[in-house]
């Protein structure tokens, strides 16, 4: 896999990764699609002919590798990669605006078979209370006793990681348990499509069974 070298600037969608873990959401959490000795291209959705993101991204030998370990990381190298993990990758500097994109990776995230299922990390994408539920996909609202633009559909895949939250403790839980007016936090996987409510892959779901409101 050839990445191209370029000067021009691109737009930037640069994240902060000073230190040794990555701050904020990562720019890309997609599969590796193709390797080689410079680089991995990423996509979000690799069994789609015209996937809307996909990046060429160079590893160098700045690139930091972390495996996932429940909260924590643990360090990894770049021989843990392999075709179609799925990864989190945060960039170095601008992702330069070509199709695909292309970007030096700071920071690459993935979790290894055997290892345990890691917890969501970082703020959720919404918090709020389900106000609809059908099966697989259910809509959160930040506050469902007024209007407000804080809504969002979650769809469960079966790659959804559920949890039910026990005091400040994430254990196992079924998607099944969900209940409408239940509190719940997301995390999606992706972009979210361009609509309003938002609406996405969930990646992980948090809900409270003590906490339900009528509205």
């Amino acid at each position: 896999m050839d990445i191209q070298r370029s000067s021009n600037s691109g737009a930037s969608s640069e994240i902060k990764t000073k230190g040794e873990y990555p701050h904020g959401t990562p720019n890309i959490i997609g599969y590796i699609t193709e390797m080689g000795d410079e680089g991995i291209l990423v996509e979000d959705k690799p069994k789609e002919a015209h996937a809307a993101n996909k990046i060429m991204t160079r590893l160098t030998k700045h690139t930091k590798y972390l495996i996932r370990n429940s909260q924590s990381f643990k360090r990894g190298q770049k021989s843990d990669l392999r075709l179609g993990m799925k990864v989190e990758v945060w960039y170095n500097g601008p992702i330069l605006e070509s199709y695909p994109g292309q970007g030096t990776a700071g920071y690459i995230v993935y979790h290894l078979k055997g290892e345990p299922d890691p917890e969501p990390a970082g703020p959720p994408h919404i918090s709020g209370y389900i106000t609809s539920l059908h099966s697989r996909e259910f809509m959160v609202e930040e506050d469902p006793t007024r209007w407000s633009r804080d809504k969002m559909t979650a769809l469960i895949t079966t790659e959804t990681k559920v949890w039910v939250r026990k005091g400040n403790k994430l254990e196992k839980g079924d998607w099944t348990d969900l209940k409408r007016g239940m509190k719940a936090e997301v995390w999606f996987d992706g972009p979210l499509a361009n609509a309003y409510p938002g609406r996405g892959r969930a990646v992980h779901v948090v809900y409270d069974p003590k906490e339900i409101r009528k509205f």
